[in-house]
Formats: structure tokens, sequence, C-alpha cells
């Protein structure tokens, strides 16, 4: 496979070589998302969404079963009690579920009294808040979706606190948002709208609110199946997104293009870091999943 750098910034020398390492794990898959890493297990865990299955990989194992989520499972974040938090296409419900699939317990399906549209992706902050995007993907007719009516006008993002069981919408007016991330310091929340190819940021408030919206980055510029989905920070600081047909996107944390890792004829849908020496950055894309090699790790919270 092809995979070249687009060097933009001499920044992104210290992020990736020039010609990186680039592993094809698995093949055969339908479409994957979701990845995190769960390092007691030595695996990273993901989502084949048109198939409503869970699965890990490891070097050891190859690629295993977990279970059958049954739901069209998409976007996932490892809790801090070891539990995974996950987006439901098909009952547009945010969940907790153990690492065998069992003990499913419902977080929000509704709110007020509208039903949800499809949560996309999620992360929870160090003090149990969990945020989370709600496009309408999960409403299409697509493999991953269950074509139905679309209940919400609302295209935002939401606020879940596991102590009162309060839903919050703490942000609105996207297109159809999708990946997002908190900056080291959880003083800043990264939110992407896939439909219109940008990166906004938000000060993060101390009882969880967001304010002082700004678009900081452009993610391309419009090309078909170049659209932004997931989103992390590396241990650097740095933004970085996954555009699919475009490739793998740095910027800096003001949103100053830093370089562009293509992959030739590869769908990067979503991705997350681990591995040995957490170096290895893990791609679901669409059918198949791979390994890069990476000159720096994922984000470090201060409270892990």
């Amino acid at each position: 496979m092809k995979i070249t750098v687009d060097v933009l910034d001499e920044r992104m020398l210290e992020i990736i070589d020039p010609e990186p390492e680039l592993e094809l794990y698995h093949s055969g898959l339908e479409f994957t998302e979701g990845p995190v890493w769960y390092k007691e297990g030595d695996c990273f865990i993901f989502n084949d969404i048109p198939s409503s299955r869970t699965f890990s990989w490891s070097k050891g194992a190859g690629l295993r079963l977990l279970f059958n989520n049954g739901t069209k499972s998409n976007g996932m974040y490892l809790g801090r009690d070891g539990k995974l938090l996950i987006c439901e296409h098909a009952t547009s419900s945010v969940v907790s579920r153990d690492l065998n699939g069992t003990r499913r317990k419902v977080l929000a399906d509704y709110y007020g009294d509208i039903e949800l549209n499809s949560p996309n992706d999620i992360v929870e902050r160090s003090d149990g808040l969990v945020y989370f995007t709600d496009p309408i993907f999960g409403r299409t007719e697509k493999p991953s979706s269950v074509q139905r009516p679309i209940p919400s006008k609302h295209r935002a993002v939401y606020m879940y606190d596991p102590a009162s069981g309060e839903l919050s919408m703490v942000a609105d007016g996207y297109t159809n948002p999708n990946g997002l991330c908190f900056s080291e310091d959880e003083k800043t929340l990264y939110v992407n709208d896939s439909e219109e190819y940008l990166i906004k940021a938000y000060d993060v408030l101390p009882f969880g609110e967001l304010a002082n919206e700004r678009v900081i980055a452009y993610v391309t510029g419009g090309a078909e199946n170049h659209c932004p989905d997931g989103l992390k920070l590396d241990s650097l600081g740095n933004v970085v997104c996954a555009g699919q047909n475009g490739g793998v996107y740095w910027f800096d944390k003001d949103g100053k293009p830093l370089g562009i890792v293509h992959l030739d004829q590869v769908r990067v849908v979503n991705f997350c870091w681990g591995g040995e020496d957490g170096k290895t950055m893990f791609l679901t894309c669409a059918g198949e999943i791979y390994g890069l090699h990476t000159k720096v790790t994922g984000c470090k919270y201060f409270s892990t």
C-alpha cells in the first residue's frame, strides 16, 4: 500500500517518520469504528457497526469476538470504572457495558420528551461527566444505520451527569457533529462537524458547561468522503483527526496545520493509540484495521 506524509510544518517530523511503518492487522470486516485501547488486556477493542459485533485485537490472540452487541454500536470510551461507554445507532442510546457485553445500562436515550437522534462519539471527563455528539447518521439508509424518522431538530453535543442522571445540551447548531476530545488539562473540548469540514473548540467551565465557541481548523476543502470523523489529542497536545478518504490530519492546539498522512485507497474512520510503548496508532478503516507507528503517544490526561 502507498502511504505518504505531507509535511506542512517542520513539527510534523517530531510526530511521524516521512516513510512510516503501516501494518494490516485484519480485513474482511464491514465498517469498523469506536476503537479504544485496553491496557490490562494488551488489546484494542472496536465495533463492526453493520454486523453489531464488538471485537478485540492483540498481537498474541489476533481478532477475537467479545460479544454480539445487537445495537449497531458506534463510538466508545473506556470509562474510569473499567466499563465501556457506547453510542448505539439502533437504539439511539448511550449505554454502559462490561467488557464481556453483560450488564447493559442505558445512561441517556431522551432529551426531555424527545428521543435522541443517533449518538455517535463519546468521551468522559476525569470527574465522570460524559459528553457525546448526536448527529443523524444512525437513522439514514446505510448498512451501519437503521432508517427511521429523525425525532429532534437539534444536532447537538450533550453532557450526562452520572451523579444526578441529568442530561444537558451543551452545544448546538451543528449540521452533524461527530468526533470530540478533551485537551490534556480538560479545559478545552474539541468537536468536529463532518458536513461542514471543520473543528470547533470550547472552553470547559468548572461544572461542565461549554463557552467561547470558535472554529479552529478546516479538515479539507470539502471533497467527497474527506470529512472529519474520529478526533483525539496526541502527547504533544496536537489535535488529530481521521479524515476518511483524506487520511489522518494533524493540527497544533490552535488549529495550525502540521501535516497529513495519506493511506492510498483506505478510508480512515477512527483511531486510538496503544501497544507496548503506546506509539502504535490503531486505525479502524471501514473493513480493515491497521497499525501505524508514530513517534508520539496519545494524550495522557492528568487523571490517568
